[in-house]
């Protein structure tokens, strides 16, 4: 995010940045209602649709693991341990979206809860960005302990672009994984 703010207000007035995912909380069900109700206000509408068509897209790579924050404290907040993720053949995640070691989304029953909360750009939409001439889905992540989740999304495609370090890339190509 502050990565984000200082390019915007570098090339300001000529970009537009948008601040997502945005967590709800509360069960499902309310969930679901907040979603919609966030949804049908024009300004948000806006916001959440101008998102889904950006040229650039700035997203993380996270890791699963028990002292990370993030997506997997909010699992831990609805219930799903790190070793559920891990049993779930979870890797990773992408804009807060669990990936597993193939790059596929991970979409069972046990995570609705967890999927449903966040409000962001879906990965099959970075996947089309990221195919797209001229969009820029850019994924920055490094460390040998976030090796699994990269592997995993770039396998999915979700980004065009991937930031890291030195020993990262170089254990990825080692590895064989080709973008």
């Amino acid at each position: 995010n502050t990565l984000v703010g200082m390019m915007a207000a570098k090339y300001r007035p000529y970009v537009t940045a948008y601040a997502l995912p945005v967590q709800l909380s509360g069960p499902l069900r309310e969930i679901e209602r907040e979603r919609r109700r966030l949804l049908r206000n024009p300004e948000i509408r806006r916001i959440y649709e101008g998102a889904q068509a950006v040229d650039i897209a700035l997203v993380g790579i996270g890791m699963i693991g028990e002292e990370t924050p993030g997506f997997c404290s909010l699992a831990e907040s609805y219930g799903v341990s790190v070793k559920k993720l891990r049993r779930l053949g979870v890797v990773g995640e992408i804009n807060y979206q669990p990936i597993d070691r193939e790059g596929t989304v991970v979409t069972r029953k046990e995570l609705r809860a967890l999927n449903r909360r966040v409000l962001s750009v879906g990965a099959d939409r970075l996947q089309a960005l990221s195919r797209t001439y001229g969009k820029y889905v850019i994924a920055v992540a490094g460390g040998k302990q976030k090796l699994e989740a990269i592997r995993g999304a770039l396998r999915g495609r979700f980004m065009n672009v991937l930031v890291t370090d030195e020993n990262t890339a170089l254990a990825l190509i080692d590895s064989g994984v080709k973008p």
